[in-house]
């Protein structure tokens, strides 16, 4: 479609500012809520995902339990990666802890530390950081066998603010059409 990006990494919470403000024209990946649908476009889906919950084995409050059902984490301390918004409303809204950290590695030393009960987030991005990681993490974790959410979709997130932005996100699609 002719199109050429520039990839820059960034904190979830100022990848989202920058693309509102209208320095960026988008970021990725990101899900459509209500709040997020006021300001931005949204692309097709470029992939779809769902979020699961890891624990530590062995301790007091390891157990396998429904999650899906929010009030079943009532009393533990939640860790997710700061930005993941919608994970946070729907745990604060049930009356949950909710504790925040930039990545995946910080949530996972938290949760060995005993400083949070669970970690919730992509279960893809979980099961690699447990596969990939020090060979003592399969021994010391388990993913819940209930996912957190149903399969949702993830979208780049485009900005009303960036010149020309709509047209840019009509090619975007375009060349997602034909990657499918």
């Amino acid at each position: 479609v002719g199109l050429q990006a520039h990839c820059e990494y960034l904190p979830w919470l100022r990848a989202e500012s920058v693309v509102s403000f209208g320095s960026h024209f988008g970021t990725f990946p990101f899900r459509t809520t209500k709040a997020r649908k006021g300001g931005h476009w949204f692309s097709a889906p470029i992939f779809n995902s769902h979020f699961s919950a890891v624990m530590m084995k062995n301790t007091g409050r390891s157990r396998q339990f429904s999650i899906a059902r929010r009030e079943g984490l009532k009393g533990y301390r939640a860790g997710i990666v700061s930005g993941t918004e919608w994970v946070k409303t729907a745990l604060e809204e049930t009356g949950i802890d909710v504790q925040e950290a930039p990545g995946v590695e910080d949530n996972l030393r938290k949760l060995a530390a005993g400083r949070i009960d669970v970690y919730i987030d992509d279960e893809a991005v979980i099961r690699q950081a447990l596969e990939n990681g020090p060979s003592s993490r399969k021994d010391r974790f388990f993913v819940l066998d209930e996912p957190f959410s149903d399969d949702q979709d993830f979208h780049i997130m485009a900005s009303r603010a960036f010149p020309d932005s709509h047209h840019l996100l009509a090619r975007v699609n375009e060349g997602l059409e034909k990657i499918k």
